[in-house]
């Protein structure tokens, strides 16, 4: 016994094999709507794509001006992979009607399921000017910015479309995951103190007995990350040679492009003890084999002094350690001073643990310096630094700095110090 169920897809098949038979040029607007919703049955219940393609080509050869043919075309070749073909489609209905809302979430589609995800923010942006509250376009342009890692960009665009519809499926899972990986705010305070002693050699940098006032320092400092990058405030305070200072600074880390980033400095200071104008600018790109090499300059201008010293960094990671090699060179007039150091950080089990031993030396005044300072003839430096977890979210820091200045010629002083930096992140 023959089921009704069999002779409807015989009859189904039947009609599609008739339908391809007739010449193109007999049929008019209703035989293409036929062969539409024909193309439709066709791919949802029978789940026969290619053949649903050829019906919809047919369709649109008899009527091309019909928007949803070619949308529905272009869906069906994102279904089968091809997202050439299907981008081609969107687009083509998108060049006449930029403001067609199907065309366009079908187009965001094709991007998402390519992981053309530049592609897809750049369609998300055209399309939030003429359907701005939009929820699809705003869900998957948060998907776009996170896939690119721009987590504060894909909060604001999850956060927005929180605000439209908060049962958007999947949003708030999203939003939480986003959170999660989201760089934290931070707050920093710096604690540093400084024995000094005039000394014999060019290297010794342990001081028993101090021959000469402490330095000690305080800072506070406030990381608040954007899409852009971090920004950190910082307002840093210090007694040097019994003279009290402050000195405001801002620093941020722009990202530029994948793999490419900036440092970019200011600072200033009413007090002698700290330089009364500071800048830095420094571009860093990733390189292959897990090195990373950057180039930059800084600037510090005294009372009678502009100096300019340009530097260039190369670093590796090689396994659990980090490498980076560093010069800063300043033009004089008769020639160039010079300086350099190397840091070796090595990672502990948590990647916020480390230790890290850090030397160098040279004839380049150091950005720190204040005006009494910034004329000696060349240090000797070396750094011991362990960072650890007191809870999840709060860190500190001890690092133990040894040092050597040349401050007159065959006159020297030593610096033995420790700085103990508390960081919360919020």
């Amino acid at each position: 016994m023959i089921t009704s169920k069999y002779l409807s897809d015989s009859v189904n098949k039947l009609f599609v094999l008739f339908l391809l038979t007739i010449p193109v040029l007999s049929l008019g607007q209703t035989q293409a709507d036929s062969l539409y919703q024909l193309a439709r049955i066709t791919a949802f219940e029978q789940k026969n794509n290619p053949l649903a393609i050829e019906l919809t080509q047919k369709a649109i050869k008899l009527q091309p001006e019909a928007d949803h043919f070619h949308v529905f075309l272009g869906r069906l070749y994102a279904w089968e992979g091809d997202y050439l073909n299907a981008e081609t489609e969107m687009v083509g209905v998108l060049q006449i009607n930029p403001a067609h809302l199907d065309a366009r979430l079908a187009l965001l589609d094709v991007y998402l399921w390519s992981a053309q995800f530049m592609e897809l923010e750049e369609a998300c942006s055209e399309g939030l000017i003429y359907t701005p509250d939009d929820p699809n376009i705003l869900f998957k342009n948060g998907q776009a910015l996170a896939a690119m890692n721009d987590t504060a960009g894909a909060l604001r665009s999850f956060n927005r479309l929180q605000k439209i519809d908060p049962q958007f499926p999947n949003l708030n899972s999203q939003i939480q995951a986003l959170k999660a990986k989201a760089p934290p705010r931070k707050i920093k305070i710096s604690l540093g103190y400084n024995r000094l002693a005039e000394t014999r050699t060019a290297w010794q940098f342990l001081v028993s007995e101090t021959s000469m006032d402490p330095w000690s320092s305080l800072a506070m400092e406030y990381e608040h990350p954007f899409g852009f990058g971090s920004l950190i405030f910082r307002l840093n305070a210090a007694s040097r040679f019994s003279i009290q200072g402050t000195m405001f600074e801002i620093e941020s880390y722009p990202k530029i492009r994948k793999g490419t980033y900036s440092y970019l400095a200011l600072a200033s200071s009413g007090s002698s003890i700290y330089p009364e104008t500071k800048a830095g600018l420094e571009i860093f790109q990733e390189l292959p084999k897990a090195y990373e090499a950057s180039l930059g300059m800084r600037y510090l201008r005294v009372p009678d002094k502009r100096i300019s010293v340009f530097t260039a960094s190369i670093g590796k990671y090689v396994g659990n350690n980090w490498i980076n090699a560093r010069t800063f060179i300043t033009p004089q007039t008769a020639s160039l001073s010079k300086s350099w150091s190397l840091v070796l950080r090595h990672y502990l089990a948590d990647p916020d643990e480390y230790w890290e031993l850090n030397g160098g030396g040279g004839e380049v005044p150091d950005e720190n310096l204040g005006a009494e300072e910034i004329s000696y003839l060349g240090a000797r430096r070396l750094e011991l630094t362990l960072q650890k977890k007191l809870r999840q979210r709060t860190l500190i820091q001890v690092r133990l700095n040894f040092l050597n200045q040349e401050v007159r010629t065959q006159s020297y002083r030593g610096t033995t110090g420790f700085d103990i930096i508390l960081e919360q992140r919020l």
